[in-house]
């Protein structure tokens, strides 16, 4: 398979199915970066393709609700949204805190736990920086949490790019796609 097959989202198709996929460990990062890339680049692929066969056996069916031509259009548009990502994991360019936040909800997606995999998903995308919403300085009371606005140690969220942003939201699609064909062990992980 040449490069240009492994970063087209429209030629997505791989000889690996969702049961033979490898085991993504997102302790990888540390040791074996170049392969969590790896990993997590044909884990989506992988999902992408398996998305493409379902809406196939399911065509007929889908196309009577308007629920199914929404998941059809989804898909459909999923293939050029997700290109810039895989073009980053192909050529490894992704940076570390986005390639453990996408190593670790494919990670839990692999072991059905979806309700953990959105919260994975929430904090990838709009982080733990709190927003400085409302009035922050009213006469001579300061707002109590002030001082936690500027704080270093957090993370802001990654949906500041359009492009960056429509790839985020893929990878929720991809958790409600994945809990809907393979529902999760314990009731408790499914989410609402």
């Amino acid at each position: 398979m040449d490069n240009t097959d492994q970063t087209d989202a429209g030629k997505e198709k791989t000889s690996v199915s969702f049961q033979e996929l490898a085991a993504i460990l997102p302790e990888k990062i540390r040791t074996d970066r170049v392969n969590l890339m790896a990993d997590v680049l044909t884990f989506y692929q992988t999902l992408l393709a398996e998305w493409q066969e379902w809406i196939d056996e399911q065509q007929e069916d889908l196309k009577k609700t308007h629920e199914g031509r929404l998941t059809c259009h989804a898909r459909t548009a999923s293939k050029d949204t997700m290109k810039p990502l895989f073009k980053k994991l192909h050529k490894n360019q992704l940076s570390m805190d986005l390639l453990y936040a996408l190593s670790s909800i494919a990670q839990l997606i692999q072991e059905r736990k979806y309700v953990q995999a959105n919260k994975a998903y929430l904090q990838m995308a709009i982080g733990n920086a709190p927003w400085p919403i409302g009035v922050a300085a009213v006469g001579i009371h300061e707002r109590s949490s002030r001082d936690r606005l500027s704080a270093p140690h957090q993370q802001a969220h990654v949906l500041n790019d359009e492009v960056t942003r429509k790839w985020v939201q893929m990878i929720k699609r991809f958790i409600t796609f994945c809990q809907r064909i393979r529902p999760p062990f314990d009731p408790k992980e499914a989410m609402g």
